[in-house]
């Protein structure tokens, strides 16, 4: 079946939820992907972002980290 930005954004809400954030972060990105015009998507992500504390500075660190 056809893949949902509503769907996505239960994988990443479910994903969260047992910590696996890479994959949740993946799917609040591709749920904006599949409804870039719909804000709720964006807001969702970026509200998992802080609840995670994950901001450009921890992107920054990981990089980083795997460039060494």
């Amino acid at each position: 079946g056809e893949v949902s930005a509503n769907s996505k954004l239960d994988d990443a809400i479910y994903l969260e939820d047992h910590k696996m954030l890479l994959d949740a972060m993946e799917a609040y990105q591709e749920a904006i992907k599949l409804e870039p015009s719909d804000e709720t998507y964006q807001i969702a992500y970026n509200q998992f972002l802080i609840r995670k504390n994950i901001g450009k500075q921890a992107f920054l660190d990981e990089e980083k980290a795997e460039n060494k």
